[in-house]
């Protein structure tokens, strides 16, 4: 029954909704190491490498609650994980 409201809401344009997808901890600390070994390789060692971090799932979760009252939609926030994802 929620599924068919949520498609008459949206067909006529009643229903305002905003998707936030983000990897869980485990896999952005995947796609970090990723991305630090092809920053690594990408560069010559005399520089220091660096690679900047992605929200996770649980940030999206723990910020929310402070970004709330700046959104004007409802917001859907979903964690992407991976189980071959090697631990850290």
């Amino acid at each position: 029954m929620a599924s068919l409201g949520f498609l008459i809401a949206a067909k006529y344009q009643h229903y305002q909704c905003g998707v936030l997808l983000c990897p869980t901890a485990s896999l952005a600390n995947y796609l970090c190491d990723l991305g630090r070994e092809r920053a690594r390789r990408k560069t010559d060692q005399t520089r220091a490498v660096s690679y900047s971090g992605m929200m996770t799932y649980e940030k999206a979760v723990r910020e929310l609650p402070y970004l709330g009252h700046v959104l004007k939609t409802k917001v859907v926030i979903a964690g992407l994980d991976v189980s071959c994802a090697r631990e850290r």
